[in-house]
This record gives C-alpha cells, structure tokens and sequence, in this order.
C-alpha cells in the first residue's frame, strides 16, 4: 500500500469490533458500508443494553472509549439516541485505531 492509500475502514473496523464485542464473523459479514456498519453496530449495542449491560461496558472498556463519554451518552441522550451515539463514538475510536496502525505499519515489520 503506497502513502497515498487510505486503510479500509470498513472491513477493519468490523474485523475489530468482531473482536471487541466478541462477535461471530458473520454477524457483520453483509456490512459493505460504514453508514450499513453504523447501523449494524447501533443494533448490537441497543441489544446489549437491553440484555447484558456488563458485556456493553466491558467491551467499550476493551475499545477504550473514555468513561466520561460513555457516561455523557448514557444519561444525556434521549433514550431512542443512545445506541446510534455509542455506535458514533465506537466507530471513531476503531476508526482512529485502524488509521494508527496503518500508519505505523511499515515501522514494525
């Protein structure tokens, strides 16, 4: 990959987030999109706080999503918001992490 090319922010950011929340691949396999990604991930999380709060938490302690943020969301947002807001802030932290380790690629291997 030159300089010139961004990562692929969709399947890296899905390849994490299998990881993170301990996700089937499949579960995200028809995703060809970040906005579909979005969506998708919006769905996991709004199950997850309906479900197994515990699992929501500590996946967004393994992402690293800063508890003040997760916090502001939780009690700030309008319940039907909640899910779409966590996933904004997942998909930036992934996303931030993907473009780190693209960038530092070479330097490592």
């Amino acid at each position: 990959m030159s300089d010139t090319q961004q990562p692929d922010y969709t399947n890296e950011s899905i390849r994490l987030i299998n990881k993170d929340f301990n996700l089937a691949d499949t579960e995200l396999a028809d995703v060809n999109s970040l906005e579909e990604l979005k969506k998708a991930l919006a769905r996991v999380v709004q199950y997850l706080i309906d479900h197994d709060l515990n699992r929501l938490i500590n996946a967004m302690y393994r992402i690293d999503i800063p508890q003040h943020k997760f916090e502001r969301v939780l009690t700030g947002e309008k319940p039907d918001l909640i899910a779409s807001s966590l996933a904004d802030l997942i998909l930036e932290r992934e996303k931030q992490k993907v473009l780190t380790r693209w960038r530092y690629r070479d330097a490592f291997s």
